[in-house]
């Protein structure tokens, strides 16, 4: 190695990133933009030996993989499990459909393709209630205004 120049590591950090759309695994293409930053950094720099542009490609690979993969897998997986056990916590905040008028504190809501009982102040069938709340598998509702 003679010294590399620009070129060669935005070749690299293109060569990086298409085998990431070919071998999908979300690491080539952290890879890949390290190689091209590496790549700007000499044209920049012209004069950085090779050692240390093998030393910014790693820094700037780990940084990237490390910052990037963490913040864009959060993004990909959002916490779904916060109301596994708790069908009825989950429901918290969703308005519905009054499908059996509430009457005497006592109806039926839909929610989604589910039937559920409620309870709540008098509401025609056909009205929107906010469920607010669940007792076992009751849920408690207000009227939408």
């Amino acid at each position: 190695m003679d010294g590399l120049s620009p070129w060669m590591w935005w070749i690299a950090g293109a060569v990086l990133m298409v085998l990431e759309i070919l071998l999908p695994g979300f690491f080539l293409l952290w890879l890949g933009l390290g190689a091209a930053g590496t790549g700007v950094l000499l044209w920049l720099v012209p004069a950085l030996s090779v050692p240390l542009q093998l030393i910014l490609f790693a820094v700037l690979s780990v940084v990237l993989v490390g910052v990037f993969r963490g913040v864009y897998l959060k993004q990909l997986n959002p916490p779904t499990t916060e109301h596994l056990n708790d069908r009825t916590e989950a429901l918290i905040g969703r308005i519905c459909t009054v499908t059996r008028a509430i009457q005497n504190g006592q109806g039926q809501v839909k929610v989604g393709d589910s039937v559920w009982r409620a309870s709540g102040p008098d509401v025609q069938a056909g009205g929107t209630v906010r469920i607010v709340g669940a007792e076992g598998t009751t849920l408690k509702v207000v009227p939408v205004e």
